[in-house]
This record gives C-alpha cells, sequence and structure tokens, in this order.
C-alpha cells in the first residue's frame, strides 16, 4: 500500500494531488497544512467517505513543525513513507525589474527573506526531517515543484524581468534538492525537482491578479509570453510572445 505526503495540500497542485491519489483505496495519503481544521471541512465536503487521506499539521514556514509532522505520519505509516511531494511554497509578486524593486520597493528585503526562509530553508527542512521515512519506504523517492522561472537558461533567453525574490529562491532550491540527491543516491532514494508548467488552477481570472491573468494568457497561447503591466489599477495587459514553451523540465534526476 504506497503512502504519500504532500504540502500545500488544500489548494490547487496540492489539493489536485491529494484529490487523485486518494482516489486509489489502496494509496495512503498524507495530506500537510497549515490549518487542519479548515482542511478536514474541505477534504470531507470535497471527498466524503475516503477514509485514506489523514491530515497532518506540516508548515514550511515553521520548521519546528516539520519534525512534529514526521512524527505523526510515522505513526500513520508504521514508520516508512514511500513517496514526500513538496509543493507548497511562497511567492511574493513583484513585477518590477530587481533593479528598480531594490530602489523602489519598500517590501523588497522582506520580500527576498520571506522567499528564502520559506522556499529554501523551509524545504531544506522538511526534506531532511522525512528523509528517514523515505528510508523506510518501498518507492523512496521525494518530489520537489520547483518552477522554471528558476532555471537561468530560461530567464536569459525569454527576457524574464520580474518575480526576482521568487526566481531566486527557487534556482537556490533546485541546488539544494541536487546536493540532497548527491547526498543519497548510493541509498536507492531518488530527489528530485521538477517544474510542473502552468497548471490551470485558476479557471475563472475575473478579479484575479494580473500574474493569473497573464498565465490565462500563457495557457491559450501555449508560448512563454511576457505580460506587460500597462496600468496598476486595471486588468489591462499586452502580451508578447517570446519563445516557444519549455517551462516544463526536470532539474534532477
Amino acid at each position: 500500500m504506497p503512502s504519500y505526503a504532500i504540502t500545500g495540500a488544500t489548494s490547487g497542485i496540492g489539493f489536485a494531488i491529494v484529490k487523485n491519489l486518494s482516489a486509489d483505496p489502496a494509496n495512503t495519503v498524507i495530506a500537510l497544512v497549515r490549518d487542519e481544521t479548515k482542511a478536514r471541512e474541505k477534504i470531507s465536503e470535497e471527498f466524503p467517505g475516503r477514509k485514506n487521506i489523514h491530515v497532518v499539521h506540516g508548515d514550511i514556514g515553521n520548521t519546528k513543525s516539520l519534525k512534529v509532522a514526521a512524527g505523526k505520519v510515522a505513526a500513520i505509516t508504521g514508520g516508512g513513507l514511500d513517496v514526500l511531494i513538496a509543493n507548497a511554497n511562497y511567492n511574493a509578486a513583484d513585477w518590477k525589474t530587481i533593479g528598480k524593486s531594490a530602489i523602489e520597493n519598500p517590501n523588497f528585503d522582506k520580500n527576498m527573506q520571506e522567499s528564502f526562509r520559506i522556499n529554501v530553508v523551509g524545504n531544506t527542512h522538511l526534506i531532511a526531517d522525512f528523509i528517514p521515512l523515505i528510508k523506510q519506504g518501498n518507492l523512496k523517492k521525494v518530489l520537489v515543484f520547483s518552477s522554471g522561472m528558476g532555471d537561468i537558461s530560461l530567464v536569459v533567453e525569454s527576457n524574464m524581468e520580474s518575480q526576482s525574490p521568487y526566481s531566486i529562491s527557487k534556482a537556490a532550491l533546485n541546488l539544494a534538492v541536487a546536493k540532497f540527491q548527491v547526498q543519497y543516491k548510493e541509498e536507492g532514494i531518488l530527489i528530485m525537482a521538477i517544474s510542473p508548467g502552468v497548471v490551470d488552477t485558476q479557471p475563472n481570472i475575473e478579479g484575479k491578479s494580473l500574474w493569473h491573468i497573464c498565465f490565462a494568457y500563457y495557457i491559450q497561447s501555449s508560448f512563454f509570453i511576457k505580460c506587460t503591466v500597462t496600468s496598476t489599477t486595471t486588468t489591462t495587459i499586452t502580451p508578447k510572445i517570446l519563445i516557444p514553451h519549455h517551462m516544463s523540465r526536470v532539474y534532477w534526476e
């Protein structure tokens, strides 16, 4: 009976993973969440009768909670874990170029620090705390969701000027994952970072942020596009196709 633990499991990609994995009653699915009460309510409402979903508090923004979460997961599974899926992340939307943002954005330092604290430090602790369980599992896999925005060649080729805190932290996360893979590959453990590409988790863009609207254009065009914001108070943007779509990629395998 394969076991899976997923962070960021109450929305977006994480919630979809819980939905699909738990559809097979042979799977044990552990949703690692920040708010257990809300998560239990949502899961019981969306998936009534699925007894193979377990909700455990685990917040990558609170590294102390991760060690406790690992202990609770071990109690559920009997000691091991087959697959850890590190999906949760922090994204401080920053649409200015890095030079302008560093000078003009009063939250630049905070955004950089939070991006590293959660995306890099938090996920590093997550993997480290759960590796003992992975060692006892059968599949022995750790899947980390990174981003094409953390890929240096993609940033240069597509002139991706914005989202600096997020992009830089994801690039650092890619290297952290590579370090883990080097450490544990001889033990038969696969630790890899991937970019899932753009996933349509916001089908209705009305009232959404410019970020979601850019992604909607991106999905429809099947090309990577640059969104030029023409107003900070409206949703008017100008898409410009830059390069063929190649956001989805494996960073370490």
